[in-house]
């Protein structure tokens, strides 16, 4: 998954703790910063880009989230859109207030203490859908919306909107309204 975000351009990755994570991966080899390194190295090269992100480690979920802490100072609410992604939330209007930090869970998911610990940070709700997806689709998931729409766009431009709507429906076994 480190590559693919590194390919994405992200900025600053912040690996925290969950409820649902062994407290021994922060002691893991993985964790090590020069393997981390590497790993995102992997992706910088594809992009031919050298801005390694900056990486924090954050074993602990609650010291994370406390007012002041290493969130606020890092990612302050009025310059950035906390985003947290959950399967079981209702999605909220997401307005843009600058970057975006995005909370992907762990692939068991984020327990509901933490949820709420989410919301009292000034995170909004974000879902893809009921499943639970793994962490790499997750990562990667929230810009597919953007690119097909960047496609859509340009399949309207060239063939028509009557044309893409009914291929669109077609794809989706849906009948092409008369």
């Amino acid at each position: 998954m480190l590559p693919q975000i590194a390919q994405m351009g992200v900025k600053t990755l912040v690996l925290c703790g969950a409820g649902k994570v062994d407290a021994s991966y922060f002691r893991s080899h993985v964790l090590d910063l020069r393997n981390l390194r590497a790993n995102l190295a992997v992706g910088l090269a594809q992009v031919q880009d050298d801005s390694v992100p900056r990486i924090l480690l954050a074993p602990n979920f609650q010291e994370l989230l406390a007012g002041g802490g290493l969130l606020d100072q890092t990612f302050p609410r009025e310059q950035v859109s906390r985003v947290v992604a959950h399967p079981a939330v209702n999605t909220s209007s997401l307005e843009s207030v600058g970057e975006m930090l995005l909370a992907i869970g762990p692939e068991a998911g984020w327990e509901e203490s933490e949820l709420e610990m989410f919301w009292a940070a000034g995170f909004a709700a974000a879902s893809l859908g009921p499943r639970i997806l793994r962490s790499d689709v997750a990562a990667v998931a929230p810009w597919q919306p953007r690119y097909c729409q960047r496609v859509l766009q340009r399949a309207i431009s060239v063939y028509g909107a009557e044309t893409v709507r009914a291929i669109c429906n077609s794809c989706m076994g849906r009948p092409t309204p008369a």
